[in-house]
């Protein structure tokens, strides 16, 4: 499994769990378990200032942002590296909606 792939996994949950949109830093340590930052937040700039504290907190890891935006039953994760505008991944996922949010006929 690649970086992108690795970061996204361990994020998935707590940004799914958050507001949306949502932005989190994960340290991704070769050989070890993606360390997750402290704090979701709403725009990729405080998560890139998270980025850069868990850069020094976890030396030797990959630092990515990892982001979640909710429209309906799509949601788009993306990974970004931090500090720099490449995307390692853009998915679009569709999410099913339990029945109790299905309109009634």
């Amino acid at each position: 499994m690649d970086l992108a792939e690795r970061a996204l996994n361990a994020a998935r949950h707590r940004l799914l769990d958050s507001g949306n949109p949502a932005f989190l830093a994960v340290a991704v340590v070769p050989g070890g378990p993606p360390v997750l930052g402290p704090l979701v937040v709403a725009n990729p700039q405080a998560a890139g200032r998270g980025a850069e504290a868990l850069e020094d907190a976890v030396p030797g890891a990959e630092v990515v942002v990892v982001g979640c935006a909710r429209a309906g039953s799509h949601l788009r994760f993306t990974v970004r590296a931090a500090g720099a505008a490449d995307v390692l991944l853009d998915r679009l996922e569709v999410r099913e909606r339990p029945i109790g949010d299905m309109p009634v006929v």
